[in-house]
């Protein structure tokens, strides 16, 4: 091999083990710092940034601290790649969710899961058309969440056709048999959970139609 060869197959190969390094070997965390509808720290943003990698990002919240309340302008993208968004991190949480997703201006879906394996908990999601709607793939979990509430659960705030609607995707979780794993689904409009497909979809220990005390 001559030494042009060399050289060249050197810089090749450096410029592949750079790019190696450079690519991301684990999921990130992605934390929403504020209540603004776009721009860094926003809601609007992590679920965009979620969604330029396949790995399972994880959201979480640190927007001061207690109920803090999120209104989009418009509906929030789709989620299109696994993610975690994780509302019990928000400072102050002791079992009640103090992340409000309020759709009175929006409508459209609270969140709108596409990816499938992902997980939301610790949400109070009112006033959308659609709280949570799950679509394409399965395997998601619902735990922990306040739908079609108030923040305190005493109060409805409905989702107007549906709190949580599967439209398709197999072995989705809505609630748990865990102490702290069941959702409240309540003052919804037509229906507190609906499902039109999908196989293996467990609804377990979640309070419907009540108030936060069941």
């Amino acid at each position: 091999m001559d030494r042009f060869n060399r050289a060249l197959l050197r810089a090749t190969l450096t410029l592949g083990l750079a790019f190696t390094l450079a690519a991301p070997s684990h999921a990130a965390t992605i934390w929403v710092s504020n209540t603004n509808d776009t721009g860094v720290g926003s809601l609007r943003q992590a679920i965009t940034d979620a969604n330029l990698t396949p790995l399972p990002d994880t959201i979480k919240f640190a927007i001061g601290s207690g109920v803090q309340t999120i209104q989009p302008q418009t509906p929030l993208p789709a989620l299109t790649q696994p993610v975690q968004i994780d509302g019990t991190s928000q400072p102050g949480y002791a079992g009640t969710p103090l992340i409000e997703l309020d759709g009175s201006v929006a409508g459209g879906a609270g969140l709108w899961l596409n990816a499938g394996n992902s997980t939301v908990k610790g949400l109070v999601i009112n006033r959308f058309l659609r709280g949570i709607y799950i679509a394409t793939a399965g395997g998601n979990v619902i735990r922990n969440s306040y739908i079609g509430t108030d923040p305190t659960g005493t109060l409805a705030r409905a989702n107007t056709e549906t709190g949580v609607f599967i439209a398709s995707g197999d072995g989705n979780i809505i609630g748990g048999t865990g102490g702290s794993d069941h959702n409240l689904i309540s003052g919804n409009g037509s229906n507190g959970i609906g499902i039109s497909a999908g196989d293996a979809n467990q609804i377990l220990g979640n309070r419907i139609g009540t108030n936060a005390a069941g």
